[in-house]
This record gives C-alpha cells, structure tokens and sequence, in this order.
C-alpha cells in the first residue's frame, strides 16, 4: 500500500510540473449531475463530459457521483439539490456490471470473503452488517438482474425520494463498455 501512496505523491509532483494552476477548474458544480458506477471502464466521455485538459483546465460543470453499482447515497444527492441547484439527475450504468454478476455468484463472493479474512470468522463479520443469509447478501449489495433494471430502478427510487423538489428531471442510460455506445433507459409502458 505504502508503494501506492509514493506513486501516487511521485505522480502529483509531474501533475504539478505540467499544469497551470491559474487553468484549474475552481467552479463548483451545478445544474446536473452524474450518479454512475465506480468502474473505471465508464468513460463519461461518451456522455458529453470532458477530462480535464493536460494543464488542469475543464469546462464541465457537471457533479460526478461514482458508487457500486450506480447507487446514490441520499445525503449526496441532497447536497448537489440544495447546495448545487441540480436541476437533473443522470443514472449511469454500464454493461458487465459486478452488482449483476453477483446477483448470481453469491457463493464465489463468499468464498472469497473466506479467503481473506484470514481466519476470522466469516458469519460473524456478515452478521456484523446484518447480513445472515446469501439473500441478505444480494439485499445489502444491492444486486441488479441486468444493468438496465439497475437504472430503472435507481431511477424510481430517486423519484420516491421525499425531499426531491418538483420538477427535477430523472433520466436514465446504459453504458456498453465494449463499443462506447448509451442506450436510453425509460418506464417501461403500462
């Protein structure tokens, strides 16, 4: 780990050799926000929104929430509500998902967890979660059957939200991480 943090102070130095600190983007964010997953295979690119420019500048003024699965934890959103004045909520999944592969592959989770921790005991350390049974597993993990149910889902929750103010648009896409391509995802008709 101790190698990580040394790369990652090495790696700040040559940042700071090429960047023009008067170029750094200092605007906080507003207007919308990206809920996605932390898979570094997301590209937001793809969606309009640009890296940041080899002297530290960007023009993107768009909030940037990145958890498993594309889940936002409500006090982030509240905060980019009532702080950042969003106005609409983008939920961005992706394809070959890990919260859809573990919907199925409980066991392998779990044997892996065996694995390392070491000895200690593994229901205990899920009790210490709640989690007693591999269905609480898939709850707390918050499985998905296929990406864009995920989305959907997501979506509707954000929808339910209490303190969501009236107008904030909620849209939906699907990511594929093998060609780039975003799909729509939408209620699906009554």
């Amino acid at each position: 780990m101790a190698d990580w943090i040394t790369e990652a102070i090495e790696a700040n130095a040559t940042f700071l050799s090429r960047i023009d600190a008067e170029r750094l983007y200092r605007e906080p964010p507003t207007r919308r926000v990206v809920i996605t997953c932390m898979d570094s295979r997301v590209n937001l690119e793809a969606i309009g929104i640009p890296s940041f420019a080899a002297d530290g500048h960007s023009d993107s003024r768009v909030a940037i929430i990145r958890t498993a699965g594309a889940r936002c934890p409500e006090r982030s959103l509240f905060v980019a509500l009532f702080k950042a004045d969003v106005e609409e909520i983008l939920v961005l999944g992706h394809t070959e998902c890990a919260l859809v592969a573990a919907d199925t592959e409980i066991a392998s989770i779990v044997e892996v967890l065996q694995a390392r921790l070491d000895g200690r005991d593994v229901a205990a350390s899920l009790g210490g979660i709640g989690v007693s049974s591999d269905e609480d597993l898939r709850r707390w993990l918050g499985t998905i059957p296929g990406s864009a149910e995920g989305v959907l889902a997501q979506m509707r929750v954000i929808r339910s939200l209490p303190f969501l103010p009236r107008g904030v648009a909620v849209h939906g896409l699907v990511y594929d991480v093998d060609t780039g391509v975003v799909h729509p995802v939408e209620e699906p008709d009554a």
